[in-house]
């Protein structure tokens, strides 16, 4: 499995973008800002996999075997972010709505992660929360959700908001083409409490503009625990 972060050559500077659209014929999560396509992508799972949550077993904190997949090395988390052990991911939350045209804003940064704002609470009992990020830059390099697709089943996911910290387990993982975005991702405070992450994956292909974009979305699925 290549966990290597991509790097784009040539890319414009100024016009990397990744936002979730929302039209009439689904939902897409789309990446823009290539002039052009490059002979690389960005890593899809090896395996998917859709597990009842009885199925996968809660994360067992105590266990030094298992702290590297569950636990932070330093055993915090800061306020507004998200963290996955397993994958030595760390992203600070921003929250953030649609833009006029659909898109979901996306922090410049790709250390940073979008709490889309239609969000369930955080200490909801029902209902679900969508966070979403850059895969990379071609400035910045790898963004903190570029291994998103090597998460396993019962990986901990921790996040806090506005001073409360839940924490979740990976049941779900999987790789759709952009308008195949499944709909529960935007269910906000309606349906079942998952927690749903979203990133770009797949090779790089030409969009209608002539622009570079990836072909798929990266989703991985969690509930608590």
């Amino acid at each position: 499995m290549n966990t290597q972060p991509t790097r784009f050559r040539g890319a414009t500077p100024i016009l990397l973008l990744v936002g979730l659209v929302i039209l009439a014929a689904g939902s897409v999560l789309v990446y823009q800002g290539m002039t052009a396509p490059q002979e690389s992508g960005a890593p899809t799972p090896d395996r998917t996999y859709a597990l009842a949550p009885a199925d996968v077993p809660d994360p067992d904190l105590d266990r030094p075997d298992t702290n590297e997949r569950t636990q932070t090395p330093d055993g915090t988390m800061p306020d507004d972010s998200v963290t996955i052990p397993a994958i030595g991911a760390r992203a600070s939350l921003v929250s953030l709505g649609f833009t006029g045209d659909g898109t979901l804003d996306l922090p410049t940064e790709v250390d940073q992660a979008s709490h889309w704002d239609g969000s369930a609470p955080i200490d909801a009992a029902d209902g679900s929360i969508l966070v979403a990020g850059h895969v990379d830059d071609a400035q910045q390099g790898a963004g903190a959700l570029y291994d998103l697709h090597a998460v396993q089943p019962g990986d901990a996911i921790y996040l806090t908001k506005n001073g409360v910290e839940t924490r979740w387990k990976v049941v779900a993982l999987q790789s759709v083409v952009k308008e195949q975005l499944p709909d529960r991702v935007f269910s906000g405070e309606s349906g079942p409490r998952e927690l749903h992450l979203v990133t770009c994956g797949g090779p790089i292909v030409t969009d209608a503009n002539g622009n570079g974009t990836y072909l798929e979305n990266v989703i991985a699925t969690a509930v608590p625990f």
